[in-house]
């Protein structure tokens, strides 16, 4: 259960980041956050993602 909260943690941390750079217009990601986003969501899994996931949608990150 630790190693989920850790990946939650650092999922939302790198969600957020990403909203704080991209708040002056609409939200585009960049390769690195993708690929981050992607990498993080995978270690979490799907349900937990459903519950988290804010700017994009889990298929997303983990197709």
């Amino acid at each position: 259960m630790d190693q989920e909260l850790l990946l939650r943690n650092e999922y939302q941390a790198t969600e957020n980041r990403t909203l704080h750079n991209q708040m002056k217009g609409p939200l585009k990601l960049n390769d690195t956050d993708r690929i981050t986003l992607a990498e993080i969501g995978k270690r979490l899994g799907k349900k937990a993602l459903e519950e988290i996931a804010q700017i994009v949608r889990p298929e997303t990150i983990l197709a």
